[in-house]
């Protein structure tokens, strides 16, 4: 679905030509009456966002991408250098997210003071995976209108943005969501992020990260996947994983407790629940946070599952 005041946001990669050139984007929108349809240029920066305006109510947007050199992008010349695609549901009315009326202050605008380096805005969200909400009738309290991702990830796209969050933490994500929304979307406001699927068989979600790059320093791409890890690999389920952390006496009682009981030990083997741990540096300074998000084993018969899982983190 597509709303007012919410960007809409388009993603290109070029398979021929010139690679690392940029597409020019052109937005268009058009009237829905049954005698005619009236199109109308209604962005034609090149900007690869486009946030509908109540000028666009009803109405269908369209986004003509071409690409770097206005040359095909296509092999042997092909005459056609551009690509259209059109939305498929009219602009609706920006609809009322109850949650930012009653947090005003979570909206307040967080400009730093100056010589402040200290202050900044985490968000953490559970967003609610397909994949977790196909598995069970958890939800059938809740209209099914309100379910639907088509309805409810533009919805959640735009609390998020509200926030001017430095650093959002989220659960529940599915890779989709991630690779087709999330990532270009927030990459577009000036984020970086990464995503660490569940290790678990036919497992399509997990945890994502996305940090400011105003505030925090941009971290290579091919290193971010040695800050996601599976929490099953950090318990201690034998003598020989201690390691010098294991001096901590939490640790030496889940290793007691694992040893003593094979069901608990089995159980944490199966789990497929993962934690980033991303260290963040301050732009400008020699400073560095680490931010930590997961989701842990949700049943609620389970919180010694919980904390075991919690301290192996720690």
């Amino acid at each position: 679905h597509v709303f007012v005041g919410i960007p809409l946001v388009v993603s290109t990669k070029h398979s021929f030509g010139d690679k690392d050139g940029s597409s020019h984007v052109d937005w268009y929108s058009t009237s829905c009456t049954n005698e005619t349809a009236t199109t109308t240029l209604v962005q034609g920066s090149g900007s690869s966002c486009y946030i509908p305006t109540i000028n666009d109510l009803g109405k269908r947007i369209s986004v003509v991408i071409t690409p770097p050199g206005g040359k095909s992008s296509k092999p042997n010349n092909s005459d056609s250098n551009a690509e259209a695609y059109r939305f498929d549901q009219p602009v609706e009315g920006r609809p009322e997210n109850v949650l930012l009326n009653l947090r005003k202050e979570f909206l307040r605008h967080t400009d730093k003071e100056e010589n402040d380096d200290r202050t900044f805005r985490i968000v953490t969200y559970n967003i609610l995976s397909d994949q977790m909400l196909s598995e069970g009738d958890c939800y059938d309290y809740v209209p099914k209108q309100f379910l639907d991702k088509k309805q409810r990830l533009p919805r959640i796209l735009d609390e998020l943005l509200s926030y001017r969050a430095d650093v959002l933490c989220l659960q529940e994500v599915d890779r989709q969501t991630f690779t087709k929304l999330l990532q270009p979307a927030l990459t577009h406001f000036g984020y970086q992020g990464m995503f660490t699927c569940k290790q678990a068989e036919g497992a399509s979600e997990g945890c994502a990260m996305f940090w400011n790059l105003k505030l925090f320093g941009r971290i290579e791409e091919e290193k971010l996947g040695q800050y996601g890890y599976a929490i099953r690999d950090l318990v201690p389920i034998r003598n020989d994983q201690r390691s010098n952390r294991d001096e901590w006496e939490p640790c030496q009682l889940i290793l007691d407790l694992l040893q003593n009981r094979s069901d608990v030990s089995e159980t944490l083997k199966l789990l497929g629940h993962v934690v980033q741990l991303v260290p963040l540096r301050l732009n400008g300074t020699d400073q560095t946070i680490v931010v930590g998000n997961t989701h842990l084993f949700f049943h609620p018969n389970a919180s010694h599952i919980r904390v075991i899982q919690a301290l192996a983190i720690a």
